[in-house]
């Protein structure tokens, strides 16, 4: 689940089993995953 007033900027993947309630704009390339919606950055660019 993304809430409104998340931002998911170009290349973003979120896991099935997060969920985003706080606003907050993700940053480029940022991979959110896992049951406690852990993240990292991608190394290479999806594009």
């Amino acid at each position: 689940h993304v809430a409104r007033g998340v931002v998911l900027t170009n290349g973003c993947v979120i896991g099935p089993s997060c969920s985003m309630i706080e606003p907050e704009v993700v940053s480029e390339n940022t991979i959110i995953y896992g049951s406690e919606c852990q993240r990292r950055e991608m190394n290479d660019k999806p594009y």
